[in-house]
């Protein structure tokens, strides 16, 4: 379809470049039903369940457009769904939405010594369906030649 190719036009390039940074509203999903173990698992915590069925981490290990992309270890509970204006999470609402990280920062550095993060995470914010994510990524900038 047109999203795939578009998709490949677009991701497949950041190899030609030393620094690529992807970020926004990726809308991908975590595929679980039980809404009661998902707000079970946020209250702890614990992500590594959600995060296993993290709907972005799965395509990004088939599908060639995400070739070399990474991201920083989610350690921020999910971006989405919440009732707009509050920090509450709003499973119920007319869509029916399981929480999940919509909103990622994925990058790649052709020399990995050229890019690291220093904090990733989620803005407390109440603002509307979603919480912003932020990072801050160190890039180092000269020439390829020189050792860092």
């Amino acid at each position: 379809n047109n999203m795939e190719v578009l998709q490949d036009q677009l991701l497949i390039r950041h190899g030609e470049v030393d620094v690529t940074i992807l970020l926004g509203d990726l809308n991908y999903r975590v595929d679980m039903t039980d809404i009661d173990e998902v707000l079970s698992l946020m209250t702890a915590g614990d992500y590594k369940v959600m995060l296993q069925k993290d709907q972005l981490k799965k395509q990004m290990s088939l599908i060639p457009a995400f070739k070399d992309l990474e991201e920083s270890p989610i350690t921020f509970q999910p971006t989405y769904k919440l009732t707009p204006m509050t920090n509450v999470y709003d499973p119920a609402g007319s869509k029916k939405r399981i929480p999940a990280w919509c909103d990622r920062i994925l990058y790649s550095a052709k020399n990995k010594k050229h890019l690291s993060t220093l904090f990733y995470t989620a803005a407390p914010l109440a603002s509307s369906d979603h919480k912003p994510v932020s990072a801050l990524h160190e890039v180092w900038i000269g020439e390829e030649e020189e050792d860092i």
